[in-house]
């Protein structure tokens, strides 16, 4: 604002000088004011011209016009955002010998189990919102260090019909007391039949990643994202004499608090594929199956800062 106030006097002292010279000839001349935007020149004989930002300043003979200066270009830099998006895929978990089969025989030692925990995969879907990025630039925008915010939700839909038990403790310890009792067993529900048994979490997330684009708008980003779990539950759907029934059990189900995960994103634009990997187990040690959750998808990338 003060530099707008200065260029006014300046054009008002001018107009005030053009007035009392009427028979004064300029030539056409041309003096630096701003680096990047405002210039002071002569454009014609009678004519003084002042370029101020995004305005316009014609000093005439006997006139002053301001008008908004359209032939103006402003650099502008596009910072690369490929962590705000919204990304929507399919997760599940691999047990501690990276497999997908979670089926367990049936010698296999308690708390080597996993079979209550297979997901089915046409139902288990993930779904995730960043909605802040924080961008620092090592190389022409071309490098750079990524971080940010986002929420989470993780849905599982359990293949089995099962009911989770966050005290299970009696099913894999022959002694049962204080420090034990909590582990999160499946068992068998012989009195109904569940439409839907579907294990459900929400995390808040702080992603730290590097980032990789093209001139031409391809990106690679990997790195590791940080979590907070913010909410576990059970919801259950089932029917009693054609009445539907639903529970929603909400509890921590000995689930990790915390949990880190690998990442990689690649795309093109505002398109792109996600997958991550945690190197945190689903739940804590020894409160339940050693499981280690992934999930695949697709993302859609919201918007590009520019500075």
């Amino acid at each position: 604002m003060k530099k707008n106030r200065y260029f006014l006097v300046l054009a008002l002292v001018l107009t005030i000088l053009k007035l009392s010279a009427n028979s004064y000839k300029s030539y056409i001349y041309e003096q630096e004011i701003d680096t990047l935007t405002n210039k002071l020149d002569t454009v014609a004989k009678d004519t003084i011209q002042i370029r101020l930002g995004g305005l316009k300043i014609l000093i005439l003979k006997n006139d002053t016009i301001i008008e908004r200066d359209t032939s103006l270009k402003i650099k502008r830099t596009v910072i690369p955002n490929h962590w705000t998006s919204i990304n929507y895929g399919i997760n599940g978990y691999l047990n501690s010998k990276g497999d997908f089969n979670l089926m367990s025989p049936e010698n296999v030692d308690p708390k080597e189990m996993t079979s209550y925990m297979e997901v089915d995969y046409r139902k288990s879907m993930t779904f995730s919102f960043n909605i802040f990025q924080g961008y620092i630039n090592l190389y022409k925008h071309h490098i750079g260090l990524v971080t940010g915010l986002g929420f989470e939700w993780n849905n599982y839909e359990l293949k089995n019909n099962v009911k989770l038990n966050p005290n299970g403790g009696a099913f894999v310890y022959n002694v049962v007391n204080e420090y034990n009792k909590r582990y999160t067993w499946g068992e068998i529900d012989t009195n109904v039949i569940y439409s839907k048994n579907r294990f459900k979490q929400v995390y808040l997330t702080i992603p730290l990643l590097f980032d990789f684009t093209t001139n031409s708008n391809y990106y690679l980003s990997f790195g590791a994202i940080a979590g907070l779990n913010l909410r576990t539950k059970m919801k259950y759907i089932y029917n009693i004499d054609s009445n539907t029934q639903k529970i929603k059990d909400k509890q921590s189900f000995n689930t990790n608090p915390f949990k880190i995960a690998l990442t990689a994103r690649i795309g093109h634009g505002g398109w792109g594929f996600f997958a991550t990997y945690n190197l945190t187990t689903l739940f804590e040690e020894n409160k339940g199956p050693e499981l280690y959750p992934f999930t695949l998808g697709i993302s859609m990338n919201i918007n590009n800062d520019s500075f």
